[in-house]
């Protein structure tokens, strides 16, 4: 297990790990032959990036399976990202208060980070992802498909 002040990993079979941060939001990176995919970024608390560097020598791209703040809120130290069509308005650039609220709400009192220990909202390109579309790790494929509601996907590695 690896760990650093903001978040642990855990590797898990066929090359998943599944990285938590201190709040216990979960996301996951699938390393394919080529490439990794990050899916999902969690609440934002900074260094996801170079925590995951330190996971994987393979360039990583994000697939957000939502745009809850507690699934997306790193995507702004990503700058780019794969999500649903319907979900882009609620990465809208004023999510730090609910993110950080959040995570204050799931540790104990005196044990939540500050707000600067969060990724500030910040410019990302969005890159449409919908039902049937492959993304090509080489050798794995990041297969979505939606559930029932618009925008809320699910992933089938």
């Amino acid at each position: 297990m690896k760990d650093t002040q903001n978040f642990t990993a855990q590797r898990l079979p066929n090359g998943v790990t599944e990285i938590t941060d201190l709040s216990g939001v979960h996301c996951f990176l699938v390393e394919g032959r080529d490439k990794a995919l990050l899916i999902d970024t969690m609440t934002g608390l900074r260094g996801l990036p170079a925590f995951v560097a330190t996971l994987t020598d393979l360039p990583v791209e994000v697939a957000l399976t939502h745009g809850h703040m507690d699934h997306a809120g790193g995507v702004f130290e990503f700058g780019r990202c794969y999500i649903h069509p319907a979900d882009i308005p609620m990465l809208d650039g004023r999510t730090l208060p609910a993110r950080v609220g959040y995570v204050r709400g799931q540790l104990p009192p005196g044990e939540a980070p500050e707000a600067s220990a969060f990724v500030p909202d910040g410019p990302v390109e969005f890159v449409p992802l919908k039902a049937g579309d492959k993304l090509d790790l080489g050798g794995k494929w990041g297969l979505t498909k939606l559930n029932q509601g618009a925008g809320a996907m699910t992933d089938n590695l």
